[in-house]
């Protein structure tokens, strides 16, 4: 929309932490948001801020929304990796309780650093103000369509083999569609 500008910058050189501000662009007033964001995302459409909270070096952290207007922030998450808007802004999604499990269903202390996938339970929530909705536990991935209509994602299955499961999950369906088991890559096709 124009009328905010997100900052995320050191309160002095020496400082390791991030303080993230929003300015109005109208008016040039900052409020700050948090002393120590790590990662941030603004929604496409200029309404929502979502930002992670974490120790320096730590790949997870507490995911937080709020407005770009100055609305109260929202914890969503504890231990989250990843996070994001739809194109469209109408949803938001994260992946929560981030971990690392062995590809194949291996022991992880048997594999090596690179046999490793980060999965995490993934969750969405309907713009502006719907409940999060837990849609899949140890997902690896996901993916928006270009335009938000439909979100993609992942998950790993243990039981009675491991697998890999794509989903999806269009906007305004009651549930996702299970398309595919031993999935090794997708995408969207067009604009």
């Amino acid at each position: 929309s124009g009328k905010h500008v997100v900052v995320s910058a050191r309160a002095t050189p020496g400082e390791s932490a991030f303080q993230l501000h929003v300015f109005d662009v109208d008016t040039l007033k900052s409020r700050k948001v948090t002393d120590d964001a790590y990662r941030y995302r603004v929604s496409r459409d200029g309404k929502f801020l979502a930002y992670r909270v974490n120790p320096p070096g730590d790949d997870k952290g507490v995911l937080w929304l709020t407005t770009l207007a100055g609305g109260k922030p929202r914890e969503l998450g504890a231990r989250v990796a990843d996070f994001d808007f739809s194109p469209d802004g109408a949803r938001f999604v994260y992946r929560d309780n981030y971990i690392e499990l062995a590809l194949g269903g291996r022991d992880p202390s048997q594999t090596e650093k690179k046999l490793v996938e980060k999965v995490g339970d993934l969750t969405v929530l309907e713009l502006p103000d719907g409940k999060p909705k837990l849609r899949a536990r140890q997902c690896p991935n996901f993916l928006f369509a270009p335009g938000g209509s439909a979100l993609a994602y992942t998950a790993r299955i243990d039981r009675p083999e491991v697998t890999r499961r794509l989903y999806l999950y269009p906007t305004g369906a009651a549930e996702p569609f299970p398309l595919k088991d031993w999935l090794y890559e997708y995408q969207f096709v067009g604009t």
